[in-house]
């Protein structure tokens, strides 16, 4: 038989396979560097291996699908395999506190160009045993680069969004970007508050500093938003053990900011943030309101961070998921994100359509203004 040239191998399309393995533990994850080039904010070894500590739900199981072009690895997705009554789910890792999801990556996958829908037939031929495969708020790139989930052309929009700010090098240029009446409301709020008696404005540095505010985050919190009836849990244990967690290790070593405003003897405002890198995901804040209120205390706080932390290198200050007014004020970029949920048995058709239908439902303009109309509001663009 005729024996291919080298220009006909050459272009050939690439070939890609997928390995499946059971972990214990994250440090596993030998073939993925732990530095924001290959790796997303919510897939750092220490926010993993807090996470499975705290918060994997029990008789779990967590597996990584790395896939391969030839011998070199590319990408590395984790997953976890839970039971969900009768079905065995397969989701992100980072369930109830990751804001995006993205896999991790090796060296060879910045290396490249790749072969997006080849990689998603490898990675779901290689998926643990399952009935239903549910991610949520799939992230768009990975370093750099095209997420090949989020461009599956089953993945549906999600419901939340990103809220990154591109501060640059220049901190007054960005201030600059803000409208007038932003600027001046900040400018007027920051004094008002340094007015009032024993006002200061801080970072976290210590240990002690990061347990004290956090018992006032989730004090302000928890009060905030059970006064509007819904439901709070992150002052549940298995939360409050993950965030403290976090904390004990991660302020004196830079993975977690938090800043507070402190008058007349007590914390105000308080926030806390994960550093990635030169980004920051600004994860929870909470502030005083009553007599506090005309002192925009959460815009203040809000800004003092962005402020304090652009000194130190930070370029991008990611409000993360949650369409919240006040974001905009900043003057964010959105960053879509995706959610897919495929079948993967028999017993998984049904939640699979389930979620399409209430996904499309979710989406149409006669929901969209039903539910604006019901919230008292005059159209959906508004909602």
């Amino acid at each position: 038989m005729p024996r291919k040239s080298d220009q006909d191998e050459s272009d050939s399309p690439p070939v890609y396979h997928a390995r499946t393995e059971r972990l214990e533990a994250f440090a596993a994850l030998r073939d993925f560097p732990d530095d924001a080039n290959h790796r997303g904010p919510f897939e750092g070894s220490r926010w993993l291996e807090i996470w499975r500590q705290n918060m994997l739900p029990a008789g779990s199981e967590i597996f990584l699908v790395t896939i391969c072009k030839q011998e070199t690895a590319l990408l590395g997705y984790l997953f976890t395999r839970s039971r969900h009554k009768v079905l065995q789910v397969l989701q992100c890792t980072g369930v109830g506190v990751s804001d995006y999801n993205a896999p991790l990556a090796a060296p060879g996958w910045l290396a490249a160009e790749h072969d997006g829908p080849a990689i998603r037939a490898a990675l779901l031929a290689a998926l643990p045993k399952a009935d239903l495969l549910h991610l949520e708020r799939i992230a768009p790139e990975i370093a750099g680069k095209p997420n090949p989930l989020f461009a599956d052309p089953r993945a549906m929009p999600s419901r939340q969004s990103g809220w990154p700010v591109t501060l640059g090098e220049d901190w007054d240029a960005y201030f600059t970007r803000l409208s007038p009446r932003m600027r001046e409301k900040l400018s007027r709020a920051r004094r008002r508050f340094l007015r009032a008696d024993g006002a200061a404005m801080t970072l976290a540095t210590r240990e002690q500093d990061a347990m004290l505010w956090l018992e006032r985050l989730d004090a302000l919190q928890s009060l905030r938003i059970r006064a509007k009836g819904l439901d709070y849990a992150l002052d549940e244990a298995p939360y409050r053990a993950f965030y403290r967690a976090l904390a004990v290790e991660g302020v004196p070593a830079g993975l977690i900011a938090m800043a507070a405003l402190e008058a007349e003897g007590e914390i105000r405002a308080v926030n806390f943030g994960l550093r990635h890198g030169d980004r920051l995901i600004y994860l929870r804040t909470a502030n005083e309101l009553e007599k506090w209120s005309p002192f925009a205390l959460g815009l203040v706080v809000c800004e003092f961070l962005m402020k304090e932390l652009h000194k130190t290198g930070l370029r991008i200050f990611d409000f993360g998921m949650g369409d919240y007014a006040y974001k905009t004020r900043f003057r964010p970029d959105i960053m879509p994100l995706r959610d897919l949920v495929l079948p993967l048995s028999f017993k998984g058709w049904i939640p699979a359509l389930v979620f399409r239908a209430r996904r499309r439902i979710g989406r149409s303009p006669l929901y969209l203004r039903l539910k604006a109309w019901r919230a008292g509001k005059p159209d959906a663009e508004k909602d």
